[in-house]
């Protein structure tokens, strides 16, 4: 999966059907138990959204986008069905300069070698 797809669904699909900005949502990639995965936060500031419609919109999104490769069903159900896809609720994170970037790579959760 190339980044292109997941920044295009939060910075353009998310905020026109849920509000708000391109600084309302970011992607944090994380590694947990040796796994790669991706939170897509979405900032209280929004307020109340069915955040089980915006995990059904942004792998309907994965899915459609993803077709060319020919497995893309298959992966985005994998992601699904093992957590590797989350919509937390959060704020998305700054940086040291206070700039909020659409994707985010989460050092801290890397394992140390």
């Amino acid at each position: 999966m190339t980044v292109d797809l997941p920044v295009h669904i939060v910075e353009h699909t998310l905020p026109k059907k849920y509000g708000g900005s391109v600084t309302d949502y970011q992607i944090v990639e994380r590694v947990e138990d040796g796994f790669t995965k991706l939170d897509i936060l979405v900032s209280l500031d929004l307020g109340e959204i069915d955040e089980e419609d915006a995990f059904v919109t942004v792998l309907s999104e994965l899915r459609r986008e993803g077709v060319k490769s020919g497995s893309a069903n298959l992966s985005v159900d994998v992601w699904a069905g093992t957590g590797t896809v989350r919509i937390p609720r959060d704020y998305p994170k700054q940086t040291m300069a206070g700039k909020i970037f659409s994707f985010q790579i989460d050092c801290g959760s890397r394992p140390k070698h």
